[in-house]
């Protein structure tokens, strides 16, 4: 899913205006209910960073700082270059207990993943591959046209659909990492391995926000599922999934009973 959410999605508020629009009233009028309308915006597809910035604030006034995080971190990966959800996380990490640095974008040789979302780069690389093809064609009927060979084609439709590809690979290479983690319960324990097995390292606290290396999926009835968390000193170990909120737009996000 998160793939399929890589290369095709584009922000959109969609169905869920009306419900996004209610939250924001709610906002400003400092009511409560802000938190239900921005949850319901995104049951009905309005999966956007306004909205998961709107729902981020509304946790964070009703001290619940994970899930605040949590909120913020889906719409970071929307929109890496927010000044306003970067602002956020900065102040709000210092409320948490580890205080740990943010994972730093992953980006490798695709230095431009920083400021561009995954859907923005999956769009530039369509436009560029659509565009190089269309300058070959029309390059190839103008050669033909003048009885030359319509096999040569010009260094700017090369470069465009060069371009497509380095777009697209790194779309690719982003999609297959996790998001980062953000923990939400009170405290969890990280563990050396998986099961009864696993020696006890060290804990994390609720907000702390730790890159994510791998995640285990059980076989029905074998126990749990588990995330692969890694520290900034490189510190590494699992934790029960359901401690964690991995920072995937298109996944439906944490229940949110009553505070």
């Amino acid at each position: 899913m998160r793939a399929l959410w890589l290369l095709l999605a584009l922000p959109a508020l969609a169905g869920g205006q009306d419900a996004y629009e209610r939250g924001v009233a709610a906002a400003r009028e400092g009511d409560a209910s802000s938190v239900a309308a921005f949850a319901q915006a995104l049951e009905q597809g309005a999966v956007d960073p306004a909205v998961y910035h709107g729902l981020g604030n509304g946790l964070y006034r009703q001290e619940r700082l994970g899930l605040a995080i949590a909120a913020w971190q889906r719409g970071l990966q929307l929109s890496p270059a927010d000044a306003d959800l970067r602002a956020n996380l900065e102040l709000a990490r210092k409320r948490s207990q580890d205080r740990l640095d943010l994972p730093s974008p992953q980006a490798g040789p695709f230095f431009w993943q920083v400021a561009l979302s995954p859907a923005t780069q999956a769009l530039l690389a369509g436009a560029s591959a659509a565009l190089g093809l269309g300058l070959l064609l029309v390059q190839g009927l103008a050669r033909r046209r003048r009885g030359l060979s319509p096999l040569r084609p010009r260094a700017d439709a090369l470069g465009l659909l060069a371009l497509a590809v380095v777009l697209a690979a790194g779309v690719a290479a982003q999609a297959g990492r996790l998001p980062p983690a953000t923990v939400l319960v009170p405290e969890v324990m990280v563990k050396s391995g998986l099961g009864a097995e696993g020696v006890e390292l060290f804990a994390l606290h609720e907000g702390a926000v730790v890159r994510a290396v791998e995640r285990y999926q059980p076989a029905e009835g074998l126990g749990g599922a588990a995330v692969l968390i890694e520290l900034p000193d490189a510190r590494k170990g699992w934790v029960p999934a359901s401690a964690v909120d991995l920072a995937d737009p298109s996944a439906p996000f944490p229940d949110l009973p009553s505070p």
